[in-house]
């Protein structure tokens, strides 16, 4: 190989530098990076003294980085619930419908936004994302993820100026708030199950049961006049009592 031909590496062709011109070149690029660095000269100006001094030839552009082959598997968009999660005992004492509530309530969380503490979902929606058609159910089961700690509300619902209704909006205690933290309320659930107001109204409602006293019962529960006691007469509807009529063992009426 004679002198000065150019040496082969790979696929790039890079001259032959004597070391007089190596040591040259290397003083010439640490003096332009000091008066960069020390902000004497900008980024423009460094390059041109860079190709005055013959040092650019040593540069040689890089090709672009070949970017990561998408995975095949890759995932949809989803909305997550942690393995975490699902083991705490605070969502296995959840009902089902609680838990469907959840998810549909998380799917309209962004962290880009951070719009957090502003997620509502009308009982409507709600019923047509859980399948239901029970607005009783839909408002049991708010008030269940509020009780267990997994939402807190931060505005009630109102009528808004239109006069359309406003939801009411809610924060998922599991994710940050406000530059704040994860509050994480449901992690310190005491371990008392959630009873539903209205259902436990509608439980210990008093009803108007028959008194015993004043019902004419045999020993044997049925309703026939027991013996010893007279029977009440029994009146028509114009006010007149009616003769009890006798049957004979043979079906006719006996006067």
């Amino acid at each position: 190989m004679s002198v000065g031909a150019p040496r082969c590496h790979g696929l790039q062709t890079l001259p032959v530098v004597q070391p007089w011109e190596r040591t040259l070149w290397q003083a010439d690029i640490e003096s332009v990076g000091i008066a960069l660095k020390a902000g004497w000269i900008d980024a423009d100006q460094a390059v041109e003294a860079l190709a005055d001094c013959d040092c650019l030839q040593l540069i040689h552009p890089r090709e672009p980085m070949a970017t990561k082959k998408r995975r095949n598997n890759r995932l949809p968009p989803f909305v997550p619930v942690t393995r975490a999660m699902l083991d705490l005992p605070a969502w296995k004492a959840c009902s089902p419908g609680a838990r469907l509530l959840y998810i549909a309530l998380k799917r309209f969380l962004n962290e880009d936004i951070g719009n957090n503490g502003q997620l509502y979902l009308s009982y409507r929606d709600a019923c047509d994302v859980v399948g239901t058609r029970s607005f009783q159910s839909i408002a049991r089961w708010f008030a269940e993820l509020e009780f267990y700690g997994f939402i807190v509300k931060t505005a009630e619902g109102c009528l808004g100026v239109h006069g359309m209704g406003i939801s009411p909006h809610y924060r998922l205690t599991e994710r940050p708030y406000k530059g704040d933290p994860a509050t994480r309320d449901h992690e310190r659930w005491d371990g008392v199950l959630f009873v539903d107001p209205q259902t436990e109204k509608r439980r210990l409602k008093k009803q108007n049961p028959v008194p015993v006293a004043g019902t004419l019962r045999s020993r044997d529960g049925n309703t026939s006049c027991p013996p010893g006691r007279k029977k009440r007469p029994d009146r028509s509807r114009d006010g007149y009592i009616e003769p009890p009529m006798d049957r004979s063992r043979d079906g006719y009426i006996t006067s």
